[in-house]
C-alpha cells in the first residue's frame, strides 16, 4: 500500500481502496471472522451508518464555517486598531 502511494502508482483514494480490499480479505479468508453472506452486509450496513452520521457532522460545519466568513466574524473583536 505504502509503495503504491510514495512510489507514485496510486492516489489516496486508490490506496485507500486497496487497503479496504486487503482488509476484507484478511477478515474474510484468513481469518475467517466474518461470514460473507450473513454478517458482511450487517457490517456493511452498520459502516454506512457511521460515515452517513459522520458527514452530516461536516457538513453542518463546513456550513457553519462558510456563514462565519461571510458574516467576518473573526475580525469583529479585535478591538481597536
Amino acid at each position: 500500500m505504502f509503495v503504491s502511494l510514495f512510489g507514485g502508482f496510486a492516489t489516496t483514494v486508490e490506496a485507500a481502496a486497496l487497503t479496504v480490499l486487503y482488509a476484507l480479505f484478511i477478515k474474510l479468508v484468513v481469518y475467517r471472522d466474518v461470514s460473507l453472506t450473513r454478517e458482511l452486509p450487517r457490517v456493511l450496513t452498520e459502516s454506512a451508518i457511521l460515515v452517513g452520521g459522520v458527514l452530516i457532522i461536516l457538513s453542518a460545519a463546513f456550513g457553519f464555517t462558510g456563514y462565519l466568513i461571510d458574516a467576518q466574524s473573526p475580525g469583529e473583536g479585535r478591538g481597536p486598531g
